[in-house]
């Protein structure tokens, strides 16, 4: 599989494709010709993070925190958290949304907990995603304003004698 494979196809290649791609917010019925790659970007989702996670068996991704969180910027804390927090969820509740699609497959007492899990993927992706496309980019502008303020004062300050 590569992004330039479209999402119809991987939809009927890999099994556990159509639910990554429920999760992730990819429409692949009436979308099936587009490419991965346009399909990751239409949904604002990283084209490396989803490729990982169409892959079967694939481990959670790792991270490490700024050496003091407590000294650490904004930017270097929003990074973490989408590094560290945010791709480690959306990999266990993918892997999860499997495990309970396999396990209901073969009881049907367990499909009411299989469309909770689903339901919470569906809802809990996206709202990851939303936090990721403007309050980070916010907070890191809230930052480089601050910053920029500051710089600017300092020049003034200066320049007083």
């Amino acid at each position: 599989m590569n992004v330039h494979d479209r999402v119809g196809e991987t939809s009927e290649i890999l099994p556990h494709a159509a639910r990554v791609f429920e999760i992730l917010g990819i429409d692949y019925c009436r979308h099936r010709e587009r490419s991965l790659r346009d399909a990751f970007a239409a949904a604002g989702v990283d084209a490396d993070e989803a490729s990982e996670l169409l892959r079967p068996g694939s481990t959670l991704p790792s991270s490490e925190p700024p050496a003091d969180l407590r000294k650490a910027s904004l930017r270097e804390i929003t990074a973490f958290v989408v590094q560290n927090h945010h791709r480690r969820a959306r990999h266990m509740l993918v892997n999860l949304t499997l495990l309970a699609a396999e396990a209901a497959s073969g009881h049907e007492q367990i499909r009411p907990l299989e469309e909770w899990i689903a339901r919470i993927a569906r809802e809990f992706v996206p709202h990851m995603r939303r936090e990721e496309q403007y309050l980070f980019p916010y907070i890191d502008s809230i930052e480089r304003e601050r910053t920029m303020s500051s710089s600017r004062a300092r020049l003034k300050l200066s320049g007083v004698r």
